[in-house]
């Protein structure tokens, strides 16, 4: 899930439908400007939990789950384990269809 700004309709679609069922997202920047971090938050109206982790591709986080690349994604079942990287809205939509159902 490629989330490019154009994207986030399509993901707080998918937000809204599923997290009553225990789906939720969990938006991690690496920016270093604290300040750009939360005009992008209000900008592109984002509802899912957003966090920041400054430091780039060097950040703790970006390390820890090898991101090389922006965007990138990751979806993890209950257990924390990664299931899918890097998918697209649509992709995320047929895997919680198939494992939630609607």
């Amino acid at each position: 899930m490629f989330t490019l700004p154009e994207e986030f309709p399509g993901l707080e679609r998918i937000y809204k439908q599923y997290k009553s069922t225990g789906f939720n997202i969990l938006g991690v920047s690496i920016d270093d400007s604290h300040r750009k971090w939360l005009n992008a938050i209000e900008k592109d109206k984002l509802t899912w939990e957003n966090v920041i982790s400054p430091g780039g591709f060097k950040s703790q986080i970006a390390v820890d789950f090898q991101i090389f690349a922006i965007p990138s994604n990751y979806l993890l079942n209950k257990e924390g384990v990664v299931i899918a990287k890097d998918i697209t809205t649509q992709e995320l939509d047929a895997v919680l269809k198939k494992y939630i159902g609607d």
